[in-house]
């Protein structure tokens, strides 16, 4: 497949989302609590389950908290493929939310950043009750998630991403682990808003808003590269088939050359996705830069 061809279709929403393999059981020491509202009436796309620590009522501080996003092209996957993210970092003494968002069968983007915004702000708005640090909470996210998650920590106070309940609360982040997520739309200008209604297929925005560049430019986290933005963690496989390597290289050095604290982890011959990401060195690496921004202060 060529590089038109996989831009194309990723656009069109025609590759498959990547797979982390079967799911998995919570591990049976951990606290779970399944499918709480953070939209109200928002229904299941607008839930999130949250994994404590056993025993984490008792605790004498609250717990950094990290949100974990799902991939899926914007267009499948849910909350309940993630658990293994659980099972691995509540173990270090945090509290995980995984999140669901508006899929693109229901709303075009900025929805789905938006909706990512809101499970924040819901969980600062709870936080006395669910043992949450306000000022610790962190983002992971995968593809599509990863793309979001890079959004999260470089929009942090721009009122267009805003929407729904707690608003008093705010949104941004402490720190972000970004998994091979489309981070710059600019080079695909290829694709019209034209191509795009003749498949039938939704993608990511709207074709039929005005401004077609502008709004993809706006949906990508280098348009936000800024020297105060959340500090990022980057993984990326050097032969991934569906979003480029070359765009978290490019990501990377602009984070940098704001003077943004950031790490980049090559996973050599890695595709997108799968095992080679849950290599137990690249799992600390990731802890490791989250407890720098969530644990040392």
């Amino acid at each position: 497949m060529n590089f038109k061809v996989i831009l194309l279709s990723l656009y069109l929403g025609l590759l498959p989302s990547f797979a982390w393999g079967q799911r998995v059981d919570p591990d049976p020491d951990l606290v779970v609590l399944k499918n709480i509202p953070y939209v109200t009436g928002g229904g299941y796309r607008q839930q999130l389950d949250l994994y404590f620590p056993k025993d984490y009522e008792k605790a004498e501080k609250p717990y950094p908290t990290i949100l974990v996003v799902h991939g899926g092209s914007w267009s499948r996957g849910s909350k309940d493929e993630y658990v293994f993210c659980a099972n691995w970092l509540v173990p270090n003494n945090y509290i995980v939310a995984i999140t669901n968002y508006r899929l693109l069968d229901t709303a075009y983007f900025p929805a789905q950043l938006q909706d990512c915004k809101s499970a924040v702000r819901w969980l600062r708005a709870n936080a006395e009750k669910y043992k949450i640090d306000r000022k610790r909470i962190g983002a992971w996210g995968a593809s599509a998630g990863g793309h979001l998650v890079a959004l999260m920590g470089s929009t942090a106070g721009m009122k267009e991403y805003e929407a729904g309940e707690y608003l008093e609360q705010a949104s941004d982040i402490q720190v972000v682990c970004d998994l091979f997520g489309p981070t710059g739309f600019d080079r695909y200008a290829s694709v019209t808003p034209e191509m795009v209604k003749a498949s039938g297929r939704k993608i990511l925005i709207n074709p039929d808003v005005p401004n077609w560049k502008e709004e993809w430019l706006k949906a990508s986290p280098m348009f936000y590269v800024k020297k105060d933005m959340a500090p990022t963690i980057i993984v990326h496989g050097d032969d991934d088939e569906l979003v480029p390597y070359e765009q978290s290289v490019i990501y990377d050095k602009a984070l940098r050359e704001a003077g943004v604290d950031c790490q980049f982890i090559t996973i050599k011959g890695g595709k997108h996705g799968g095992a080679p990401f849950l290599q137990p060195d690249i799992l600390k690496q990731i802890e490791d830069f989250f407890a720098k921004y969530l644990k040392s202060k």
